[in-house]
């Protein structure tokens, strides 16, 4: 005889029908809140999987909307930081140069940088200042380390200023240490060369060039640059003098329109003999 289980096992299909109909009689004849609960069972069995994945989703999407929260806030950061170590290094640089204007012992004025060259200079900048400062054509232009070149057109608002590694601009120098006199103009690439110097002459490698004050515009001693190389050929009457501008030609951001008066902080330096006398 054999029994109930293996008479299912043999007749599962059966077996499975007739369990689904009894269930269904037995639920046909229950009370409402049997059925309810048995459908609510069974409908959050069956919906649970997806109720996970849609809460997953949710907290996913919330992460994402906090961590592009926190990456706009850290770029914000980031950019309000790197604005106040520039304003640092621009406060840093206008103490240095308003330092340097009260050291100085004629008029200036401190003028911005807007603009770089135009079609017929491009050796040349724009500043800030015009004849509502007083500014006028042909007062010369440095910054704290040495000469920058001269005004040579003027507006209300602006000035244009031609760089001293433009080659038209010409100005009068001398050697500081041993007063050889020569001409500074543009040798190209942004150096300088000083021409009419005498191959005989006592130039050296390191010597500071000055301005001679001939010619009016520059005032005698303004720093002009240092020689950097001395050339001098076989045959002929000049040698070559290559000088490294003093002055931040390229990178100018302010400058100092000069007016009146000498350069104390510039003038020439006294150089002194081993025996303490002057040359």
């Amino acid at each position: 005889m054999i029994s109930l289980f293996e008479f299912i096992k043999r007749h599962s299909r059966i077996s499975a029908w007739l369990l689904t109909l009894l269930v269904g009689i037995l639920l046909s004849q229950s009370s409402f809140e049997i059925k309810s609960g048995i459908s609510r069972a069974l409908t959050n069995k069956a919906y649970r999987p997806f109720s996970l994945i849609s809460s997953s989703y949710h907290i996913l999407k919330e992460h994402r909307a906090e961590n592009l929260r926190l990456k706009e806030e850290l770029i914000i950061a980031r950019l309000k930081v790197e604005a106040l170590k520039e304003a640092e290094r621009e406060n840093t640089r206008l103490r240095e140069a308003l330092d340097f204007s009260f050291r100085l012992e004629y008029y200036t004025i401190l003028a911005e940088v807007v603009g770089r060259g135009t079609p017929r200079m491009p050796s040349s900048i724009l500043v800030s200042v015009g004849t509502d400062r007083g500014v006028i054509i042909g007062l010369p232009v440095i910054d704290e380390s040495g000469v920058i070149g001269k005004v040579v057109s003027v507006s209300e608002k602006n000035s244009l200023i031609q760089l001293i590694t433009d080659p038209n601009l010409k100005i009068s120098a001398l050697d500081a240490r041993s007063r050889v006199q020569g001409i500074v103009s543009s040798a190209g690439g942004g150096a300088l060369r000083m021409e009419n110097v005498p191959v005989t002459a006592d130039v050296r490698g390191g010597d500071p060039i000055v301005s001679s004050g001939l010619g009016g515009v520059f005032p005698k001693g303004l720093k002009i640059g240092t020689i950097s190389r001395v050339v001098k050929p076989q045959s002929g009457l000049f040698c070559g003098v290559e000088i490294a501008p003093s002055a931040r030609i390229s990178t100018p951001e302010e400058v100092f329109i000069l007016f009146t008066g000498m350069a104390g902080g510039l003038e020439d330096s006294v150089y002194s003999d081993s025996t303490g006398g002057e040359k």
